[in-house]
């Protein structure tokens, strides 16, 4: 948190805040989400009060111009009673990270297990960058698909299993509002920027089926999105540049 703290206060820095610069009084604010919501199981007015959270929850997590920490550190070393499942097979943060991978830089996604101690922003940001770390923004559609089998084949668990509708209809209206309404959000964006991710040929099919999704449900983003840097055969991004209403920069 000091490092992102410094970061909005630093005067030099233009790229900080919406204001495109920081200065003395931009600060940050914490969202813990297991600890602000009701969990399972809920009880009264807890249900209520969780369903209401939800409509803008997404904004947390999918919002462009917010930064999201994940902490994916193994707990298989805590005692009971905590949960040791990794943090891959908790259907909550996976949906929560595919969120964070929807519409935002990954200057803005870090995760904590890559953070050592006095890094700078600028040095955690290019962690992010390694290949294999951040992965493709899948449609919504894909998305459920791979939660159900996850959950099928007991590779991924939900500590309340009505959760996993509640979590695909999150998702849904996350993909859908951060690209359609990106303007609306971040009102100077000039592009949407997944460059040098290490992404490949086989990642094309998924980009492929959001921007089918994007089409198929009026959410096109209307700035570019900048793929340059990453590992595509000339075939594949020959496919990638056919993509219609989209603008597509590589």
């Amino acid at each position: 948190m000091e490092t992102l703290v410094q970061t909005a206060q630093d005067e030099t820095d233009r790229t900080s805040g919406l204001t495109g610069h920081g200065n003395e009084y931009q600060t940050v604010g914490i969202f813990l989400d297991y600890s602000c919501l009701p969990q399972a199981e809920r009880i009264g007015d807890e249900a209520k009060i969780f369903e209401k959270s939800l409509e803008n929850l997404w904004r947390w997590y999918a919002h462009p111009m917010t930064t999201v920490l994940m902490c994916t550190h193994d707990l298989d070393h805590i005692p009971l009673p905590t949960n040791p499942r990794p943090y891959s097979a908790r259907g909550w943060c996976v949906c929560e990270k595919s969120m964070s991978s929807i519409a935002k830089g990954n200057n803005l996604l870090w995760d904590i297990r890559n953070y050592r101690e006095g890094m700078t922003f600028d040095e955690m940001w290019e962690e992010m960058r390694k290949g294999g770390v951040r992965k493709p923004f899948m449609s919504p559609d894909r998305l459920d698909v791979e939660i159900r089998q996850s959950i099928e084949n007991g590779t991924m668990f939900f500590s309340y299993n009505a959760d996993i509708d509640v979590v695909v209809k999150l998702y849904r209206r996350a993909f859908e509002q951060a690209f359609g309404d990106i303007k609306e959000l971040v009102p100077l964006c000039d592009g949407l920027f997944f460059m040098n991710y290490g992404w490949g040929d086989e990642d094309v099919d998924t980009l492929i089926e959001a921007f089918d999704y994007m089409r198929a449900n009026n959410c096109c983003p209307t700035v570019p999105i900048r793929l340059g840097g990453n590992s595509f055969s000339y075939e594949e991004v020959q496919r990638l540049r056919l993509q219609e209403n989209l603008i597509i920069d590589i």
